[in-house]
């Protein structure tokens, strides 16, 4: 869980274009969280940097009690080292009459920089007397942390922090008056609206903001090798464009939410589900995979070859364009659905012990298939081959026939064992 903590503070009444803190040490992989005040600039974009090479990324930039003074919050991009540093804040093109830094320590985190940041919310140009009271867009997670920056003109600012938040510090600097105060709540605020416990003794604004502690979403853009059991899930939410290699057993779920650019090979065992849901095509090589007994459902476009697939229990779903090959398929004991057109090829398939059903064109080629004891049934126009099938112990239907087609054009099988082909369309035949 996500722990804040006070880092260090700075309050100085000069006029300057950098300030910066005192040193400090922060523990191993702390994220850093920065709400500063600077009196009379308007600098926006500012910049923060620190002494340990750290760049920090300024999330907002809002007017406090008057419109010459600004309110700054910065996130830090990376986790920091257990070692000494200092902060510095820049606002070069407008100086400063004087600032207030307050530096925040969060534990528990992973995202860093902006992405660290689930939302903010802010009050700006607050009238004297007046009580904070900044709600966000959205209930918060009750197990994010929830920080709070009230900037005023009062020394020290002399807030009362909100109902089960804590107070991290609450400074001031003269001349001229500046006050700043910082508070916090760990986890358990899943409301919008936050309200501090007492009125501002001047003008003031005030920023709010929940970070999420949520794992972060990234490119996988290495390789994952020699992976013996993944017993669990492989989620890959953004662009995959490496390989995932020699993996000998995948038990849960391989779910690609965008593209596949690369080969996923020599999986000995998938028992779960290969799912390929994204709106970006499948344009890599799923090969030499011996033993496939969940499903393998892809929603888009298939612009590869699936080979050497040498069982497939259950269902190949298909609701995009089949562009490429479904090659020396062994064993398929459930069924293949295209729910569109069919424009590449299905070959060397000894067994298809279900249906093969196609609600649109079929333009490619039925070869090699030894033995179909189901059905084939074709919903649109046939202009392909189906060809050297031994047997055929269902039935070939065909609807809505858009060509005038014989037998003798469509099968070359020697011996069609099956009803006697049918099509609701006669006159085409003749």
């Amino acid at each position: 869980m996500a722990a804040v903590t006070h880092g260090v503070s700075l309050t100085d009444p000069a006029d300057l274009s950098i300030y910066t803190t005192a040193s400090f040490t922060p523990a191993l992989n702390d994220l850093l969280v920065v709400f500063v005040y600077g009196r009379a600039t308007d600098t926006d974009p500012a910049t923060m940097t620190d002494t340990q090479g750290g760049t920090y990324t300024q999330i907002l930039a809002i007017d406090s009690g008057v419109t010459a003074d600004t309110l700054y919050l910065f996130v830090r991009d990376s986790l920091t080292p257990n070692a000494a540093m200092t902060i510095t804040f820049d606002c070069t093109g407008d100086s400063a009459l004087g600032c207030i830094i307050l530096v925040e320590r969060v534990s528990g985190m992973t995202r860093v920089g902006s992405d660290a940041v689930l939302q903010t919310a802010t009050e700006e140009l607050q009238a004297t007397g007046t009580t904070p009271n900044p709600a966000f867009a959205a209930n918060a997670d009750t197990n994010n942390p929830t920080l709070g920056f009230v900037g005023n003109q009062v020394n020290p600012a002399t807030m009362t922090p909100p109902t089960n938040w804590t107070e991290l510090d609450d400074v001031g600097v003269v001349p001229p008056t500046l006050g700043g105060e910082t508070v916090h709540r760990d986890s358990g605020f899943t409301g919008t609206m936050i309200t501090w416990g007492s009125t501002s003794g001047e003008v003031y604004g005030d920023i709010i903001v929940e970070l999420d502690t949520s794992a972060p979403v990234v490119l996988l853009d290495g390789t994952a090798a020699a992976v013996s059991s993944l017993a669990g899930v492989l989620p890959v939410d953004r662009e995959m464009v490496v390989t995932v290699a020699a993996t000998s057993a995948l038990a849960g779920a391989l779910p690609v939410d965008k593209k596949l650019a690369a080969t996923v090979v020599a999986a000995s065992t998938l028992a779960g589900e290969l799912t390929i849901a994204g709106e970006q095509p499948l344009d890599g090589v799923i090969a030499a995979t011996s033993a496939l007994t969940g499903e393998l459902p892809v929603e888009r476009l298939m612009v590869s070859t699936v080979a050497a697939v040498s069982t497939l229990d259950a269902v190949l779903g298909k609701y995009r364009a089949i562009n490429g090959s479904i090659d020396a398929v062994s064993t398929l004991a459930g069924d293949l659905q295209r729910l569109r057109a069919l424009t590449g090829a299905i070959a060397g398939g000894s067994t298809l012990a279900g249906a093969l059903k196609l609600e649109l064109a079929l333009r490619g080629v039925l070869a090699g298939i030894s033995a179909l004891p189901g059905s084939i049934k074709v919903e649109r126009e046939i202009t392909a081959l189906v060809a050297a099938s031994a047997s055929l112990s269902g039935s070939l239907s065909v609807s809505a026939v858009g060509v005038a087609w014989t037998r003798e054009r469509l099968l070359t099988a020697k011996d069609i064992s099956g009803p006697a082909l049918r099509a609701p369309h006669r006159k085409e035949i003749e």
